[in-house]
């Protein structure tokens, strides 16, 4: 039999399964009223239009859109990109936007096109868990940097990265990795104040700044801060969008925006992952975007995350037991709240006892590159219906409750 093990490479030996999920499983029963997807809610798909848009496109260009598309993305959706983009005060041409098969690829792909192993990535704390994935696979070393409820303090920033250039290591440091609006996992957005402090940072030190930016759209109350990329003064972000939460996520349209430099490296190594994005999706959402559609249901994707999010507060506020130094986030928009525990507690722990209960969250150890923020957990609130919601935070008080008694 061959011996698959003496013929993997580096980077796959390296790659762990993730702990979270392995846990996760024990939660895979349908008692369980499970908080820990970052799933949008399934029940606001335009099912029916999209099938309308979909007859329309094959119809009118079916013989282009089920071949092979252009690596760097259809040319009608490029054109929808930039006119909704600009709604949101960023200006780009078509060389400057990427379309990508999901964003997580443009995730994979950074790393591969910036990184050798054992350099530099700063990341907030927490940050997403697909980024560590990614960045971990290529022997990045990610480094946390203080963050709060205003977003990463570019003050601890500029200090972390001296200590690296004190050690001799500037030519090592890359990337800033951020997720500013409604991020994931605490669902806090960054200031403005913070945004321009962190790009100061970045530019003074040559590093790129990857603005992720799938829930930039989902804002239910509040006022707008202004994106990354519009702040840009020194052409040194790269953002990546997605309509796996503004539409669906089925149809695995994303897209990256950056420099006509960094979009040509970014295309040339697309080529060698997938050829091309499906060109039938790109056009599907390019009549969404044409027809008016996003300005039509987006409104009501938000009023149902908004309505999601105040019954899960509500519960919160009812049902979770008054410990000292526990405290969650409330989030201006997105899909999840943080949880912080009292320090003494342990996040997995609960976690079990939980399960026992039949209900279900994430560990804030997943959202950290070292495994840190064990007292903390992130909730989701899109998926699960408005009567589970409360029933699961209620299910869930409980077990916190009888945990912490426990734990005395």
């Amino acid at each position: 039999m061959l011996d698959l093990e003496k013929l993997y490479s580096t980077t796959a030996r390296e790659t762990r399964k993730s702990a979270i999920r392995e846990l996760l499983k024990l939660a895979d029963k349908p008692e369980v009223i499970s908080f820990a997807g970052g799933w949008p809610s399934p029940d606001l798909f335009p099912v029916d239009t999209i099938s309308d848009l979909m007859v329309k496109v094959l119809k009118e260009r079916g013989r282009k859109v089920l071949h092979y598309s252009k690596a760097e993305g259809e040319a009608r959706l490029k054109e929808e990109l930039i006119h909704l983009m600009a709604k949101d005060g960023v200006s780009a041409e078509a060389e400057n936007i990427l379309v990508l098969t999901g964003s997580q690829q443009g995730l994979d792909m950074l790393p591969k096109a910036f990184v050798n192993r054992g350099d530099v990535v700063f990341v907030e704390t927490p940050t997403y868990v697909g980024a560590i994935q990614a960045f971990d696979n290529y022997g990045t070393h990610m480094v946390p940097i203080e963050t709060d409820g205003s977003g990463m303090n570019p003050v601890a920033l500029e200090k972390a990265i001296g200590e690296w250039k004190q050690r001799g290591q500037g030519d090592r440091l890359k990337i800033v990795y951020l997720i500013p609006d409604f991020q994931n996992p605490s669902g806090i957005t960054m200031t403005e104040k913070r945004r321009r402090g962190v790009l100061d940072v970045a530019a003074r030190h040559d590093l790129l700044v990857v603005d992720d930016a799938p829930y930039r759209d989902l804002r239910f109350e509040g006022k707008p801060v202004p994106s990354l990329y519009a702040l840009d003064q020194n052409q040194s972000v790269i953002s990546l969008y997605t309509f796996s939460k503004t539409l669906v996520p089925g149809l695995r349209v994303a897209w990256a925006v950056g420099t006509r430099q960094l979009i040509d490296k970014l295309t040339t190594l697309k080529q060698s992952v997938d050829l091309c994005s499906s060109a039938l999706s790109q056009h599907v959402v390019a009549e969404y975007l044409a027809t008016g559609c996003m300005e039509r249901y987006l409104p009501m994707f938000n009023a149902d995350y908004r309505h999601k999010r105040d019954i899960m507060l509500e519960a919160m506020d009812e049902f979770m037991p008054g410990l000292q130094g526990l405290e969650w986030t409330r989030p201006e928009g997105g899909l999840f709240i943080w949880v912080t525990l009292p320090e003494n507690m342990d996040a997995e722990k609960l976690f079990h006892a939980a399960v026992r209960e039949n209900v279900a969250f994430v560990l804030g150890s997943a959202f950290h590159p070292t495994g840190g923020l064990k007292n903390c957990f992130r909730l989701n609130f899109s998926f699960a219906a408005p009567e589970r919601i409360r029933e699961g935070i209620s299910r869930l008080g409980r077990a916190l409750t009888k945990f912490a008694q426990e734990s005395a």
